[in-house]
């Protein structure tokens, strides 16, 4: 696991749903309770942390598959619709094994879809019921899925406009979705003191990369079908099928679907200025859907150009899966080389102080005994802010502090407490190093050259 699956580990260790709650309350994490409850309640039937931590997620990234083929084999062929979810699963693949909310979202985004378009039709009842279902969980499952929600408004606010008729089942399922977020207030407002220096502040730059990550990678599958429309010609005097009729309220929803992350981006710039791309990455779903529609109704439903689309997907996903267990090993997700490093260190009994956050919290868990019980984090909320103009890490390890059992201390408490010494584990942009030289502290890296650093921090001199 890393780091941020590792904090929903923690938060999940509480001892109940009331101390979850208050947990993420304090800052202990920053995403909905639902998820970290239904790991906590996870963790005694499956034994495995890792796997109580993961398994919603992937139960949720399978239901999205099944949901999004089901949404689509409406309005197009078969072979079309597995387009869309495979166009999915290919660039979403990652959230299905991550033990955070993501994955669940998905699978509630993708079921959402079927209901409210099933809402059109003879079970509607039924349909709006399973809407207001989904979309609620998905506000419990994290808070970005406020714009999912929007632009399902958004598509019976063009009805109005054009039949001057609302959909009364639609807006009542949206409102109970509102309501549940409505009880995440406090805990929304409780969170708020991290956004004024997040780690990841909002910016137009943000537009390009995450259609790079989500939507590129689908235009160059569906090339493929291009050439394969290309190299089989549609035979003369063939009788083919006329594409079935989308409704245009699809079109409408899957394309503001589309384009919601760059309405979030630009307004989180002047607003919350915060922007992580995982955040929308339902939004790829109705990439996908678009993708298979629009591809559908281009290729007039031309059977070769599909089965090549497919033939691609499914050699990447056995390509991707292969590497994968090639590539398994027992390694740390993100902070190997510090770990290595500070095996090859004799610490003298010394504390280890381990200032990159990921580092720590990865330690904390894997590590051997010798080093997990020596290395401490310390919180620098002024210095963090002074310097990278962000405080995530520091108010989130205060609260940790305090709901668990990591060795985390204020730094100015522990350099009041280890005034003879102590070792440093930094990455190379840290600036503690150079800030400890400045304030008087002899600062030499043993042995010198190699990276990570590890520091020996020697007497106070002042």
């Amino acid at each position: 696991m890393w780091a941020d699956e590792l904090f929903t580990t923690f938060t999940a260790r509480q001892a109940n749903v009331h101390e979850i709650v208050q947990a993420i309350k304090e800052g202990c994490d920053g995403p909905p309770p639902l998820y970290a409850i239904l790991v906590h309640f996870l963790i005694p039937i499956v034994k495995n942390e890792a796997l109580a931590a993961r398994l919603p997620s992937t139960i949720g990234f399978c239901a999205m598959i099944l949901g999004l083929f089901a949404f689509c084999r409406k309005r197009v062929s078969t072979p079309y619709a597995l387009i869309a979810s495979m166009l999915a699963c290919e660039v979403c693949r990652y959230y299905s094994t991550e033990g955070r909310s993501y994955g669940a979202v998905l699978g509630c985004a993708a079921w959402a879809l079927v209901c409210w378009q099933g809402a059109q039709g003879p079970r509607r009842l039924v349909n709006l019921m399973g809407l207001g279902l989904f979309l609620s969980l998905m506000m419990a499952l994290h808070y970005y899925s406020i714009f999912f929600l929007g632009a399902l408004l958004f598509v019976e606010l063009v009805r109005w406009a054009r039949e001057k008729e609302i959909d009364l089942g639609i807006i009542a399922a949206a409102a109970i979705a509102c309501g549940v977020l409505a009880l995440h207030y406090p805990l929304i407002a409780a969170g708020r003191l991290a956004m004024g220096h997040f780690w990841s502040q909002a910016s137009l730059a943000q537009i390009r990369p995450f259609y790079t990550t989500f939507l590129v990678p689908m235009m160059g599958v569906c090339f493929i079908g291009i050439l394969a429309l290309a190299f089989s010609p549609v035979a003369a005097g063939e009788v083919r099928p006329q594409p079935v009729e989308i409704p245009l309220r699809e079109w409408i929803l899957l394309v503001a679907l589309s384009l919601t992350p760059v309405l979030v981006i630009v307004v989180s710039t002047f607003t919350t200025h915060i922007f992580v791309d995982r955040y929308l990455v339902w939004s790829a779903i109705g990439m996908a859907a678009l993708a298979s529609f629009a591809m559908f109704q281009a290729f007039r439903a031309h059977r070769p150009a599909a089965v090549a689309i497919l033939a691609i997907l499914l050699i990447g996903a056995a390509g991707h899966a292969a590497i994968g267990q090639l590539s398994a090993g027992s390694s740390l997700r993100e902070r190997q080389d510090i770990l290595d490093r500070l095996k090859t260190v004799d610490s003298g009994g010394q504390p280890l102080l381990v200032t990159d956050s990921h580092a720590f919290i990865e330690m904390s868990y894997y590590a051997p005994a010798e080093i997990r019980n020596r290395i401490v984090y310390p919180i620098r909320r002024e210095l963090d802010v002074r310097y990278t103009n962000a405080d995530s890490d520091a108010l989130l390890f205060a609260a940790l502090a305090r709901r668990s059992n990591l060795h985390i201390e204020e730094y100015e408490k522990f350099m009041a407490e280890h005034k003879s010494g102590f070792l440093l584990a930094s990455r190379y942009d840290d600036y503690l190093p150079v800030y400890l030289m400045l304030s008087g502290r002899r600062v030499d890296p043993l042995p010198p050259g190699k990276v990570p650093i590890v520091w020996k921090v020697g007497k106070d001199e002042n």
